[in-house]
Formats: structure tokens, sequence, C-alpha cells
């Protein structure tokens, strides 16, 4: 028989406690605290003096909007209001090492929490807790708050609802002796100092990308001789060797189309049926190949719409909506549906160099798709478009450069959902105290 895991709520030492909907077991000599205690912390929020007079901007004194708040540490801001504005407005100065919350805003804001390392002020969409330190780890307060953003959100309400002062001071959180508290936000941040080291990396591997593609797809560097040409919105020197094709020369193009949904007999199939959806999760990823879908069609969905299967391997991008221009290699025969179109290329071009050369002109793509509310690429633009066609050998060493940091990408993106998978277990464990630290 197996041992028992001994839980917290069979473990001494432990009390249950009400915070939020929910109980949960800490340690007897922790407390619970709600964060309208002055003893603790006291709340504020900012303002935005009136952006129609000239005196109350560009001054010396950072202010922030929201959407500052997507870091982890606010070490600058671009605003600047003067003492003039700060006084006309509600925008009071908030001291570093405070703890920053997003009140509302567009996508993820309301919720996020952050610290400033500086001294500021903010617009109104910014709360803040200013922590009494004698009493309270700033760190930890982030920490804390940082794994209730589901409940924050919950607090703030759905649609265009946010948070305010009186909700921020509901908030429970358990409360350590200040010395473990210092311990877990020690632990905490320098897991937080490797995911931000990872981000540097990532990001300068994707400049180096950019930077890269946008040499190796037109061939600097790969000849004595070179001749301009037209390639999207503008001129280009490429190869004197290299031929300019259209995509219709080259690949096979085409766009898929959607089985009546209503109708259960033409999906569950075994045929991949890629969509905009399957492309944005990969892309949000950082992904490169795709090789199954998150639903299938059916041989008799197939024939309902003469949607075609597109031969292995493929290049699929999105071509509809705000989400143009997300790409995939395909590794399987697979249908889509008319918010993709796919290229199968001919024997003349490499699937890994097509990919590359739509990813370095995707700007331009983007901007041929028009700007009504629901943009689109046409098929008959995308055929039209002009490639240029290194030779065999030259595609073969793009892709081989390419690749290389390709793989470097993938590593450090990996690296970085470990580290955010070890730092929810380390939060899930710490801050509730089913694991303790030496806080000597």
């Amino acid at each position: 028989m197996s041992e028992a895991i001994e839980r917290p709520e069979h473990r001494e030492g432990y009390k249950e406690v009400q915070i939020g909907p929910k109980t949960q077991h800490i340690p007897e000599d922790w407390e619970v605290i709600r964060l309208d205690n002055d003893e603790y912390v006291q709340r504020t929020m900012g303002g935005t003096p009136d952006t129609s007079v000239d005196e109350y901007w560009g001054g010396d004194i950072p202010w922030m909007r929201s959407g500052d708040i997507h870091q982890r540490y606010i070490t600058d801001v671009e605003g600047r209001i003067t003492e003039e504005g700060k006084s006309a407005s509600r925008a009071e100065v908030i001291p570093e090492h405070s703890v920053l919350i997003g009140l509302n805003g567009q996508g993820k804001t309301k919720g996020t929490v952050a610290t400033n390392e500086i001294q500021l002020t903010a617009n109104q969409s910014v709360g803040a807790y200013i922590v009494n330190h004698e009493q309270l780890d700033y760190r930890y307060l982030y920490f804390s708050l940082d794994a209730k953003y589901p409940r924050l959100r919950a607090l703030a309400g759905g649609g265009r609802s946010g948070l305010n002062l009186t909700l921020l001071g509901q908030v429970k959180i358990p409360y350590p002796p200040l010395p473990e508290q210092r311990r877990i936000a020690d632990i905490l941040s320098t897991v937080d100092e490797q995911i931000q080291q990872t981000d540097e990396i990532i990001e300068m591997t994707k400049d180096l990308k950019h930077g890269l593609r946008q040499d190796l797809v037109f061939g600097k560097g790969f000849a004595d001789d070179y001749k301009s040409v037209r390639l999207g919105a503008r001129n280009v020197e490429i190869p004197s060797g290299w031929e300019v094709e259209t995509f219709s020369d080259v690949a096979a193009v085409e766009k898929g189309n959607t089985p009546k949904t209503s109708n259960p007999d033409y999906y569950g199939g075994d045929n991949v049926w890629v969509t905009p959806d399957d492309l944005s999760n990969m892309y949000d990823r950082g992904e490169k190949y795709i090789s199954d879908s998150r639903r299938k069609i059916t041989d008799a969905g197939l024939q309902s719409t003469s949607v075609n299967i597109v031969p292995s391997p493929s290049v699929m991008f999105t071509s509809r909506s705000y989400g143009i221009g997300k790409t995939a290699i395909c590794t399987v025969p697979a249908a889509t549906n008319q918010g993709i179109i796919a290229f199968h290329p001919s024997e003349q071009i490499g699937v890994e160099y097509l990919y590359y050369y739509l990813n370095q002109i995707m700007d331009y793509i983007i901007a041929i798709s028009g700007v009504s509310n629901f943009p689109e690429v046409s098929l008959t633009d995308i055929r039209n478009l002009h490639v240029p066609v290194p030779s065999k050998d030259d595609q073969e060493r793009i892709e081989s450069v390419l690749q290389l940091v390709d793989e470097r990408l993938v590593k450090e993106q990996d690296t970085k959902r470990r580290l955010q998978e070890l730092k929810r277990g380390l939060m899930q464990d710490l801050l509730t105290g089913k694991v303790r630290v030496n806080a000597d």
C-alpha cells in the first residue's frame, strides 16, 4: 500500500482561513490581512492633467499610462508632466517600491501588477498600493497580487467595468513574518530575473533573425553583380543570376473553405483542416511547424465544398481580418478554411525559403489587404506577387543560417516556458506556506 501524502490540512501547525471565495490552509504563525489596512498599505490612483493646457506637459515628473504596466519593473516611462499639471489633476506622486495595478484598459491590463523602481505619477487607469516597508515587503505584495490575477479580474467584473480603490481594499493576502516575506520574495525575484534575462535573449535573437532574413532572402553578399528589381513596395538589389517569378509560377496557391457547420457528418474525420486559430496559437508560442489541427473534417465534408487537400510540405498563412500574416510550414497533407492561403512549392523553390520570404514581405501583404473592418488579402493579389528565386545552393545557404537562428529561438522560448512553470509552482507553494523557507 502506498504511503499517504501529508497535506497541509492534515499537518500539525496549519490553520484554515478564508481568503477570497475559497478557504485554504496556511501556517498557524501567519496572519491574513486586508489591503484596506493603513498599517500595511495605503491605496491611491492617478489622474490626467488637461491635455489642452501646454504648461501641464513636458516637465520633469514621470507620468505613466496603464499600457506601461506590462513590465515587471517600471524603471522609466515616456510621459512627463509639470508641477502645475500635477497640482491641477489627481496625479499624486507614487513613491518608489510601491505596487502598481491596472484598474481597467485593453487586453490583459486590468488586474496586471508591476513595481515602480522610480518615483512617478500615473493616469486614472493605474492604482497603487503604497507599502509600509516596516510591515510588508513590497515584492512579496507584488507576487501575492500577481498570483491573484484571475481573482482581480473577477472583482472588476466583465465588459468595461474596472477595479477601483474600494475593490483594491477588499483583497486579502496571507501575511507571514517580515523576514519570511523577504526570503520568499528573494526566491521568486531570482526566477523573475531569469525570465527577464531570457526575454532579453529572445528579443535580441528576433532582432538578429530579422536583420539576417532581410539580407539573406535578397542575396546580400552572395554575388559580385547585382540587379535592381521591384519586389513589393520597393526596389531591391538581388544577385544578377537570380530569377524573379510570381508566386503562381513557383507554387500552387490555394485558398480553402468551410463545410456546413450544422452538419455533424462533415466534422470529426481524419482530414487535417487548418484554420487561422491553429496558426495564431502557434505564432504566439513561437512555433514554426504544424502537423495537426484542432478540428478535422470527413471525406464528406471535403466533397461538400470541393475543398482541396494541399500536399505536404506547404506554407500556410492567415489571410483575413487582423490576424493576417501568421505563417507556418505544414508537414502533412491538409485542407484549410477560407481564412488560410496555402502554398505548395514546385521543385524550383524550397519550402523553407518560401516561408522566410513570405515573412520578409508580410508588411507589404498586410498593406495591400485594405483598411476595411474586415481586411483580406485576395488570392489573385497573392498569386501575382513577385518572388526572387535563388539557385538551389543559395537557397540552402539561406535556409541553414536562418534555421540555426530559429533553433536558438525555440530553445530560449522553451527555457522561458520552463521558468514560468517553475515560478507558478513556487508561488503556489511559497505564498501559501505549503513549503516553508529558512528566513535566517
